[in-house]
């Protein structure tokens, strides 16, 4: 009946060529029913055949898909109507037998401890191109013939496994000429358990990776005429089909929608992703009309017209990276009718039909020109990473398995570093056009790694413009490190890095960072809250720039390692590329940076001040070169200033070393970090729960809310633990939990205070904090945030060394001249900067009775505080709902230290607005609180950022 059809519809002339051509790839059903074969797929290891080194590693194996060794006779004709078509189609290089060759793919980074995705991709008719049809005349083409095509990118599916994140093998089988599987869907089972025999065997065994092979994900891909062996798959009924859980097509489809209705009902949590590329000059179209699928299974397709660069073929390697990063729908170029998304409706709806748009694709493989085509630059208006729709949002990274509070943690660090990149006045840059980017040709300026004797180079892509400057950048400087007997290799470490790269350096890294911060930066395990994401961000960006806002990214950045000779240590010494505080200062002592210093600039090139391995290009848009000039000089005032500070902590550290011989001080200092301009740690462990066990040991008195009200104060000041010393920033020394500070003071309105406050609230306070209230509200005296903690535990102190003596000045930066109390020993504020300092300090906040006057001291400052708020507000109406809620105690405290006066005012605004109503919920309050900090912050700073970014930990 069908074939009937086609003779009205196309004549008889055609109508036989027709179904040779297409009745596979439509899935009519055959006059000749296909008996499963005897097939020798019976999961052995098969044998090795072949491989490729690069990308990653290729194994092709033998297995056999019982394609007929006449290609072009499917066994669906009678024998009368098989010598026209034979005629007509099976010519030169489609006679012959098709290669038993299967190509599995593995990334270098893949991880056989972990579940592995098999993503199975079945190409389209190997002679519609002619650059694949020049290859060999002689023989049908075999895959990896497909796969190593080097003309155009059409092809290339393993690099965008290899350089993404995905854990996943790729297995692709040599079809037929026009797609012809053979016994492939009838034996479906037996060919994945052949491919997962080889995977254990030629790459997780003999490449020594740990593990046996576990299936995470199964997929199932197919460009053009690869789409007849892929329904026929989902339509069989073996095990390994129902295990598919994605289906990629990329101008599949044809006019099957029947079928993948039947399929998307069957398997309703199958998810299908449809790509296609529809024309209006598709040689020998048919007259069809395309039926809708309900939109349960199917996710919106991409449907392009006639786009100039993009076609049957430039689409498969841009949309298949985009499915392999699991991401969506990546937008292209946006000009006139370039491009368009339509939802499920749209692609399948009547008005669509009768509009004449009424494939899915062509089925029929596109003849090109013998010229390959110009590539597109398919990101040019891709989102930025806040967009949900971006390929570079937080949800498109890889779930952390087991744990969706971690991965909604990760999401939080990210978004925070997003938010930072942009505050520092950063633009967003996707991945830059192929056309722009060149790699880096002279082999000996790239940093390599020896392999079984062998020098296996890093490659290192540039972009266009900087090609030139560099290479003359590098020969001056070897020119005139050789003139001047300097024994120096340099090499390029670091060029162009794709924000898509950069995404997944960060996706991969997270883990490792937060494990190092956990150490290094005070990070608390399992504190997931909106404070510790902020700390960890501020981590990561020392070491890492937000994809898309990476210097990196815009193509004008390269990084240099060094290989210079130490006359001292009789050898050469490597200066890598590490963010180390100790790495960076030995690469401004090198020979290479200060000529990179002194003449950079005449190639076009400007430092990077935090990174002197870091260089950027600026000459396109500075002719002048102005920018580089100053940022040469300011470089050089940096490496002066810094030297200084070397000379002043070599000092410093051989005082310590005195003060550690003739002082017993000794604590866990695994945590000291240290920082350009001083020392920062964490430890100590949770305060609650210190505090919980200095009350059952009876050594405190304190309650349950105070222990909550102390713990919340430190989430925000010490990430939640016991101890966190602070000494690289302006207040010279923070120590605490509650981060009180050496040169900053409390300053309490004392006489306002007793007109407002309750005489039993004050009774209350003076018993539980009697020694503080005596000194800082009857006496009035203020000595200073640290010292009061240091007069209310003298002898504690005494211990560690530290001991209030004399008064020392200090400067603000309005120039106004302030006193406090100093300490025995202390000369200048600067010292408090050295190691023996934040040693001291920091093994001080660990001991008990020094914990303990604390949390009594912090108690009555908070006490003191919510007085002064309210006496500065003029209402009592907040108290309440701080009382109530922790998260409005939280907010309250951090905001108070951040910017006292935009709280008070945000609450003035806040009570003047609500007590109107009596009293509301802790929740509106808050809500309400939150809007008027952020309008503080838009008003008085003109940073409404900043106040969005404190309020919304909240």
């Amino acid at each position: 009946m069908e074939r009937d059809r086609l003779t009205r519809e196309l004549g008889d002339a055609d109508t036989e060529l027709y179904v040779q051509e297409y009745e596979e790839e439509f899935f009519w059903p055959p006059a000749v029913p296909m008996a499963p074969s005897k097939s020798n797929v019976t999961g052995n290891l098969p044998t090795k055949l072949q491989e490729d080194t690069k990308p990653g590693y290729t194994a092709y194996v033998e297995i056999d898909l019982h394609i007929p060794k006449n290609p072009c006779y499917t066994g669906y004709l009678k024998k009368n109507e098989e010598k026209k078509i034979l005629e007509f189609v099976c010519t030169g290089w489609l006679k012959g037998i098709v290669q038993k060759k299967t190509a599995i793919f593995a990334p270098s980074h893949l991880d056989s401890n972990k579940p592995i995705d098999l993503i199975i991709y079945l190409h389209g008719h190997l002679g519609a191109h002619p650059g694949i049809k020049k290859l060999n005349p002689t023989h049908s083409p075999c895959i990896r013939e497909y796969l190593n095509y080097s003309k155009a990118s059409y092809f290339q599916l393993r690099e965008p496994i290899e350089a993404g994140n995905r854990n996943a093998i790729l297995i692709a089988p040599t079809l037929g000429p026009r797609s012809q599987y053979g016994k492939l869907a009838d034996n479906f089972d037996a060919f994945i358990e052949q491919s997962i025999e080889a995977i254990n065997g030629y790459i997780i065994r003999n490449r020594k990776l740990r593990g046996e092979f576990e299936l995470g994900e199964l997929v199932l891909a197919a460009h053009s005429g690869g789409g007849s062996p892929m329904l026929q798959i989902l339509l069989s009924n073996s095990k390994y089909a129902k295990k598919v859980s994605e289906v990629w097509g990329f101008d599949s489809w044809y006019n099957s929608s029947k079928a993948w209705q039947q399929i998307a009902d069957k398997n309703p949590s199958l998810k299908i992703f449809g790509y296609y590329f529809n024309s209006g000059n598709i040689p020998l179209k048919p007259v069809r009309r395309n039926k809708r699928i309900q939109k349960k299974n199917f996710h919106s397709a991409r449907v392009g017209f006639d786009l100039p660069g993009l076609d049957h073929f430039t689409l498969l390697p841009h949309y298949f990276k985009e499915r392999v990063n699991a991401q969506s729908f990546l937008p292209i170029s946006k000009t006139d009718k370039e491009s368009t998304i339509l939802d499920e409706e749209d692609l399948f709806s009547s008005e669509w039909e009768a509009a004449g748009q009424d494939e899915l694709n062509w089925h029929e493989e596109m003849e090109l020109y013998d010229g390959e085509m110009n590539s597109t630059n398919f990101e040019s208006e891709v989102p930025e990473p806040t967009k949900t729709d971006s390929p570079f949002h937080a949800s498109k990274f890889e779930r952390d398995r087991g744990n969706a509070d971690f991965f909604d943690f990760k999401r939080k660090v990210y978004e925070a570093h997003l938010d930072w990149a942009r505050k520092g006045g950063k633009k967003f840059v996707a991945d830059q056009p192929a056309g722009s980017l060149t790699d880096w040709k002279n082999k000996e300026d790239l940093t390599f790694e020896i392999r079984k004797g062998k020098k296996i180079y890093k490659p290192v892509t540039v972009h266009t413009r900087m090609e030139e400057p560099l290479r003359n950048l590098l020969a001056s400087a070897k020119a005139d490190a050789k003139a001047e007997g300097r024994d120096i290799n340099i090499y390029i470490s670091n060029g162009y890095r794709s924000a898509t790269t950069q995404f997944r350096a960060w996706d991969n890294n997270f883990k490792k960072y937060y494990d190092r911060a956990l150490s290094e930066a005070g990070l608390a395990k399992g504190d997931y809250s909106n404070s510790a994401a902020a700390l960890l961000a501020e981590f990561i960006r020392a070491k890492l720039g937000a994809p898309g806002y990476s210097n990196h990214q815009h193509g004008r950045a390269v990084d240099f390692f060094l290989l210079e000779w130490n006359p001292q240590k009789g050898k050469k010494e490597a200066f890598e590329v590490s963010t180390k505080s100790a790495n960076v200062s030995r690469w401004r002592k090198t020979w290479f940076w200060n000529w990179l210093v002194k003449n950079a600039a005449r190639f076009g090139f400007c430092p990077y001040d935090k990174e002197p391995w870091h260089w950027e290009y600026w000459k396109d848009i500075d002719p002048g070169l102005e920018r580089c000039v100053k940022k040469s000089k300011k470089a050089k005032v940096k490496k002066e200033k810094e030297l200084d500070e070397e000379f002043f902590w070599g000092e410093m550290e051989m005082e310590t070393a005195k003060a550690n011989s003739r002082n017993n001080i000794s604590c866990d200092l695994k945590r000291i970090k240290r920082t350009r301009k001083g020392y920062s740690a964490y430890g100590g462990g949770r305060l609650d729960s210190k505090l919980k066990k200095l009350r059952s040991e009876g050594k405190l008195a304190i309650t349950d809310n105070e222990i909550l009200l102390l713990q919340e104060l430190a989430r925000t000041e010490s990430s939640g633990l016991v101890q966190a010393i602070n000494s690289w920033d302006s207040a010279y020394m923070s120590v605490g939990f509650a981060q009180f500070t050496f040169i900053h003071k409390h300053h309490f309105p004392y006489k306002k205070i007793k007109q407002i406050a309750d005489p039993k609230d004050l009774q209350r306070i003076e018993k539980n904090s009697p020694e503080a209230f005596t000194r800082y509200f009857d006496k009035k005296e203020e000595p200073g945030k640290l010292q009061m903690m240091i007069e209310l535990a003298p002898d504690s102190f005494r211990k560690y060394d530290i001991e209030l003596s004399g008064t020392i000045r200090w400067k603000d930066r309005k120039g106004k001249i302030h006193e406090v109390k100093s300490l025995k020993g202390l000369n200048k504020l600067k010292e408090l900067r050295s190691y023996d300092w934040a040693r001291k300090f920091y093994c001080a906040g660990l001991d008990e009775d020094i914990i303990i006057a604390q949390a009594k001291l912090v108690l009555f400052v908070l006490e003191m505080s919510l007085y002064t708020m309210q006496a500065k507000i003029g209402s009592n109406y907040f108290i309440y709902y701080y009382k109530t809620s922790a998260k409005l105690r939280g907010l309250i405290q951090e905001a108070y230290n951040n910017r006292p006066a935009y709280l008070i005012a945000a609450l003035k605004n806040t009570s003047s607005l609500l007590s109107p109503q009596g009293k509301v919920s802790a929740d509106r309050f808050l809500e309400v609180l939150k809007q008027e900090i952020v309008k503080q912050y838009d008003e008085k700073e003109n940073d409404k950022a900043k106040g969005l970014r404190l309020s919304g930990k909240y």
